[in-house]
């Protein structure tokens, strides 16, 4: 029994620190890191899965106790899959897509511009992946100053032009309609150019 309760710690806190880890640059931001424990409340796991709750809480008090993570307290969030299903199943479908999806090129994305060079905005658009909307593909006016375009924090609509040889996503958002998030066809576009 002593060998199972060490292996279930052991267990549980490779599971914390991984799970930490990856958060920690999202967490920043908040005041406390939200650490999400899934528990059944039913059917022929609920004693094991118990244990399992109850060992993450102590892992989560122990880790407070130290100062926490990253500066911030832990906050342990306790959720029973069965209590909402279809939310359940979104959530996890997004963080799989998040995980494994790869941008398609052609394909029009909503996204946040997070940095403004003299060249260009950095705009975060699928996930964790931000890409490149160079100052020429922003608009179709000429010697445009980016900071006049966009600001940080704004939410923009952008395509997917490609990758560069060095697997650096290319941007656009001149061929969206920043309204209505329609591709401006080639034709219109080249009108107004």
């Amino acid at each position: 029994m002593k060998l199972y309760q060490h292996a279930l710690k052991t267990a549980c806190l490779s599971l914390f620190t991984a799970f930490s880890i990856t958060t920690a640059g999202i967490a920043s931001a908040a005041d406390t890191i939200k650490v999400g424990i899934l528990h059944s409340l039913s059917g022929t796991m609920a004693i094991s899965e118990t244990t399992l709750k109850d060992t993450m809480l102590m892992l989560i008090d122990e880790q407070n106790k130290k100062g926490g993570l990253l500066g911030k307290q832990l906050e342990p969030v306790v959720v029973d899959p069965a209590s909402n299903w279809p939310l359940f199943a979104e959530k996890a479908r997004e963080l799989i897509n998040s995980i494994v999806a790869e941008p398609e090129v052609g394909r029009i994305y909503k996204g946040k511009v997070v940095k403004i060079m003299d060249f260009g905005a950095f705009v975060n658009f699928f996930g964790k992946r931000d890409g490149l909307v160079h100052v020429s593909q922003m608009t179709f006016e000429r010697g445009a100053n980016p900071k006049d375009l966009v600001k940080e924090g704004q939410e923009v609509r952008v395509k997917l032009m490609g990758f560069d040889d060095r697997g650096k996503v290319r941007l656009s958002m001149k061929v969206v309609d920043q309204e209505t998030g329609q591709e401006i066809k080639r034709e219109s576009a080249d009108a107004e150019s």
